[in-house]
């Protein structure tokens, strides 16, 4: 199951499978089966005057913001870029905002590719309210940069920079004192299971994390759980999934692995 949903998941939207591609390599192109594709699926095929090799599903819509920040820190973090080399040119008041027409041919000159519905969350998400047609490169810059370092880190108290470093991961919701031993339940039921099956599971989260933020959809936290055999009741993976939500909805698997993993 995992192999074939790393396989099949579609690359611009991790909580899809595209059945579409798995139904025709299943079924092949005999004569029968191509008539029923032909009849049921043609919809999913694109325009003749944009056909590809083999049918594809255009899904790239991302998720939030978050998404799209991640996976443009990912590319700057690879290649060591600084994007602000490439927006500064553009502001030549140094007003910290250029238009969105320059925005997008400095992404095109760092060489980070975002579609069309990115691109859109973006400008939108740090749009000027003072010009339109305008975004905010400086505040987009700062927000990307922090996967260096966090900017004016230097500034902030020891113990409010540990709590900042924390919060940016993981903020567990309140949990009543029954949802916090049944979570406990499930820490220490997992660490034995690791123990007696001596599986590494990160290996299996980071398959479904392609951005690499340590994080996943409860979705996909449970689809890993079902992979490796680790059964759970509703409520234990309520309570679990409630100890390790992070702040904009996502299982910090890091976190989990951290105090369920032994050491290898």
């Amino acid at each position: 199951m995992n192999l074939l949903l790393k396989r099949y998941v579609d690359k611009g939207s991790l909580h899809e499978v595209n059945y579409y591609r798995f139904c025709n390599d299943v079924d092949g192109q005999d004569v029968v089966t191509k008539t029923i594709n032909d009849t049921y699926a043609n919809k999913f095929s694109i325009p003749s005057d944009k056909k590809l090799s083999e049918p594809y599903i255009y899904n790239n819509r991302p998720d939030g913001l978050d998404e799209v920040i991640c996976k443009i820190q990912r590319k700057v973090r690879e290649e060591r870029i600084r994007i602000a080399e490439f927006l500064r040119d553009f502001d030549r008041l140094r007003s910290g905002s250029i238009a969105n027409s320059q925005f997008r041919l400095g992404l095109n000159m760092a060489k980070i590719p975002l579609s069309q519905a990115e691109y859109n969350l973006v400008i939108e998400s740090f749009a000027c309210s003072e010009k339109a047609n305008f975004m905010r490169w400086k505040d987009f810059s700062d927000c990307v940069d922090q996967v260096f370092n966090i900017k004016g880190l230097e500034r902030v108290p020891v113990g409010d920079t540990i709590k900042t470093l924390n919060n940016s991961m993981t903020s567990c919701q309140q949990m009543t004192p029954a949802e916090m031993a049944l979570s406990d339940k499930v820490i220490e039921k997992f660490k034995y299971f690791c123990l007696a099956t001596r599986l590494y599971v990160k290996q299996f989260f980071q398959d479904w994390d392609a951005l690499g933020r340590n994080k996943v959809t409860p979705k996909q936290f449970r689809q890993v759980l079902t992979t490796v055999r680790f059964n759970l009741t509703e409520g234990e993976f309520k309570a679990v999934t409630k100890a390790f939500l992070t702040d904009d909805g996502y299982i910090n698997y890091a976190n989990f692995i951290d105090v369920t993993q032994p050491a290898m």
